[in-house]
């Protein structure tokens, strides 16, 4: 799982210094849905909110927490 935050917190810098000449940034995981099938949750890294809050993660536990919140 640290390998997950070293990615995301380096999509975030990357984001931060390219992300206008880009489309779209997501960090995607598959997750369990309500209905007991699977979802795709994504992450858009170029909203400004989802890049600041990435830079600060630390832990496998606040990028979980993240995810967490996207519905």
């Amino acid at each position: 799982m640290a390998a997950n935050v070293d990615t995301a917190r380096g999509l975030a810098r990357f984001a931060g210094r390219h992300g206008a000449l880009l489309g779209r940034i997501q960090l995607i995981r598959k997750r369990k849905s309500a209905g007991g099938g699977e979802q795709f949750v994504r992450l858009d890294i170029n909203r400004v909110e989802t890049m600041q809050g990435l830079l600060l993660v630390k832990h496998a536990s606040q990028l979980d927490a993240l995810f967490d919140g996207v519905h």
